[in-house]
């Protein structure tokens, strides 16, 4: 890859427009932000985090949920992604079109900005709330050099390669911390649930 730095970092998380202290059931966030960003429902259209590519190189994102309870299906329309790490272990590449991410998980993709140029969307879509993509919603731009200062109009309508956990191997099979020797103590728990 061509790029890895400060820019190349994509954050995901929740945004919760009322206090804690308001809260007396379970609390449903908002709003998704991207870098920061991100446009609510029922709001007006704000900025969206927005990532710059220029056109032929290839940039290493790290891709990171913050969040405090959904988990999101990433993916940028138009392009796909290669897996090459997961929470900090190095892995065999796997080319995918979306990935699933969890709350504290992060993933390095390498993307190769080789579409036409103009702007596409980053669509992060949570499991829970507002699932929907209108206005702009759980989105930022990916955009290249050049294109136009405006909201992509591109579709998501060509998924189908998402991450399957499974096909992810990692590049060091060196085992569970500690060694593969006996353990130095062993517990035996008795777990019951009460109703």
């Amino acid at each position: 890859y061509d790029v890895d730095d400060e820019t190349t970092v994509i954050t995901l998380a929740d945004w919760y427009h009322i206090r804690s202290t308001s809260v007396t059931n379970k609390a449903m966030f908002d709003t998704t932000l991207i870098n920061g960003l991100g446009r609510n429902h029922n709001g007006k259209a704000t900025k969206l985090a927005v990532v710059n590519v220029v056109h032929g190189k290839r940039y290493r994102f790290r891709i990171v949920s913050v969040s405090c309870d959904p988990n999101f299906i990433f993916s940028i329309d138009a392009h796909n992604m290669t897996i090459i790490e997961v929470d900090g272990v190095n892995h065999m590449p796997l080319t995918v079109d979306s990935l699933q991410i969890f709350s504290g998980q992060r993933y390095s993709v390498v993307v190769a900005a080789l579409q036409p140029i103009n702007n596409y969307w980053i669509r992060a879509l949570p499991n829970l709330g507002y699932t929907t993509f209108e206005r702009g919603i759980n989105s930022a731009i990916f955009r290249y050099s050049g294109a136009a200062i405006e909201d992509p109009t591109t579709t998501n309508s060509s998924l189908h390669n998402p991450l399957v956990e499974t096909k992810l191997h990692p590049l060091d099979t060196s085992g569970a911390p500690g060694g593969s020797g006996p353990a130095d103590i062993s517990l035996c728990l008795h777990i019951t649930h009460i109703n």
